[in-house]
């Protein structure tokens, strides 16, 4: 039991704080679940952007010091920024994810599907 001023809680006040507990709750343990189904439905969405990005990356011509001017990597590393929504630079780190992950860590990629 709890102890509060060297006294143990009485099996009543053990009782009233489980009840105010709200992972206690079927709703609450419900909504838990919704958010670990959730979590796993991203990492399969994930899993599925990173082998599309991989695709693409390996349409694209490819030189060396392609990273920065007018470059077809650099247009679709815009592309891919415009798709996301997000910044050049958040853009190319997610390909390079993306493509790290299907060419390097095929089993840590199945292990998020």
């Amino acid at each position: 039991m709890f102890e509060h001023n060297g006294r143990m809680a009485s099996a009543a006040a053990v009782a009233a704080l489980e009840q105010e507990c709200p992972w206690l709750r079927p709703a609450f343990a419900a909504d838990l679940q919704t958010l670990a189904d959730n979590t796993a439905a991203v990492a399969r969405l994930y899993t599925t952007d990173a082998r599309v990005l991989a695709r693409l990356a390996a349409q694209v011509p490819r030189c060396p010091f392609d990273e920065t001017g007018s470059t077809a990597w650099t247009s679709f590393r815009h592309e891919v920024a415009l798709a996301r929504k997000v910044s050049d630079r958040a853009a190319g780190t997610l390909i390079r994810h993306a493509v790290r992950l299907t060419t390097a860590l095929p089993r840590a990629l199945a292990l998020l599907e």
